[in-house]
């Protein structure tokens, strides 16, 4: 069995900010054939908290995509 985090905080870039996200993965293994074979199962980002953004700052606009 594995569970694995990962973060990334936020970042200032030149025409912003880079928002910051985290993900939590979970996996399992079996061995088979005494140790010859083997099947796994992963699933990743298993809340779905791995949505990337950013905000960018102009003279006159201001905008806060995300994508997930």
């Amino acid at each position: 069995m594995q569970l694995n985090a990962f973060y990334n905080s936020p970042q200032a870039i030149a025409q912003g900010e880079r928002l910051g996200f985290y993900s939590i993965n979970f996996g399992l293994n079996k061995n088979l054939w005494q140790n010859k074979g083997g099947i796994g199962f992963n699933i990743r980002d298993i809340f779905y908290t791995m949505i990337f953004g950013s905000r960018s700052f102009g003279e006159s606009s201001f905008t806060n995509p995300q994508s997930g």
